[in-house]
Order: structure tokens, then sequence, then C-alpha cells
């Protein structure tokens, strides 16, 4: 069994040289993207060809709007949208709905570790059982309210009636 892909096995930020010359040395798809910002960085990226697998961050470039663009440009070169978010809970989601929005074969990467910030938003989480992340058939994500679990994170927060 081959690897799906490897994810920045060199430095995010190292010279393009250098990932181009990993890109042709292996036939290991190459992973990354949380690091790379603005849609030239990205542009960039897609045209060397030197990751196949293309991984930005909601939290960190673009919010829902850039992050979608990336997608359906990630797409139309004919490789892989797989969002890269490892904070809170409202990311995760807004995450796995751009993926679920822009399709393809992607995968929401998920990290294991406990997140108390990310755990408490457990529907429509993912189902343990099937590793699947239900989307929502409403407006938004599917977030009606902070979870009452997180209320000792909160430092300020205004309500709206």
């Amino acid at each position: 069994m081959a690897l799906g892909w490897l994810e920045e096995p060199i430095a995010a930020d190292a010279l393009k040289h250098d990932w181009l010359e990993l890109a042709d040395a292996t036939d290991t798809p190459l992973a990354g993207g949380e690091n790379i910002a603005g849609d030239s960085g990205f542009a960039d990226c897609l045209q060397s060809g030197y990751l196949d697998v293309i991984q930005p961050d909601v939290a960190k470039w673009g919010g829902v709007t850039g992050c979608f663009r990336v997608a359906t440009s990630v797409l139309r070169s004919g490789r892989i949208y797989c969002p890269h978010f490892l904070g809170g809970g409202v990311g995760l989601a807004a995450s796995a709905e751009i993926l679920a929005a822009a399709g393809g074969q992607g995968l929401l990467e998920v990290d294991v570790n406990t997140n108390p910030l990310r755990d408490a938003f457990r529907h429509p989480g993912i189902d343990p059982g099937t590793g699947l992340w239900p989307t929502v058939q409403d407006a938004g994500l599917g977030i009606p309210s902070i979870p009452d679990e997180l209320e000792e994170f909160m430092v300020h927060h205004a309500r709206i009636d």
C-alpha cells in the first residue's frame, strides 16, 4: 500500500527550488499549504506544481471566501483540496462546509489531540463510528450557540436578541 501523500516533509517556508527538487525525486504526492499566504502565493504554488494536495487554513488565510476561492482553483488544476484546521470547533465546522461546497476527493484534517475548544462541538461534528462529518442543510455552520462547556474560556461576549 502506497502513501496517499506526505505533508510538509521539509520546512514549509523552504525555497521553491527545494520543493520542486523533492517533488521530482519522489512518486509520493506532496501536501502543504496552511502557511501559504495570498492569492498570488497559492497561484504560484499551483503553477509550480510541487504540491499535489493543497491545505489552506481558514483561520490563517482568507476565511471562508478566500479558502473557497483557493479550493475551486485547486480543483480546476486537477489537484486535491484538503483543508487544514487544528483550532476550535467553529473553524473546523467552517472548513468542513467549505470542503463540502467545493467538492472533490479531499479529506478534512482533524487533530486527534484533546482540545476543549473543538471537542465541545460534538453535533453536527464527526461521527466517531464512520469518521464522517454531516453537512449542514440550513444557512450557516449549524452552530446555534456556544456550548456551555466553553463558558470558562470566554473573556468577552455580546448577546444580540
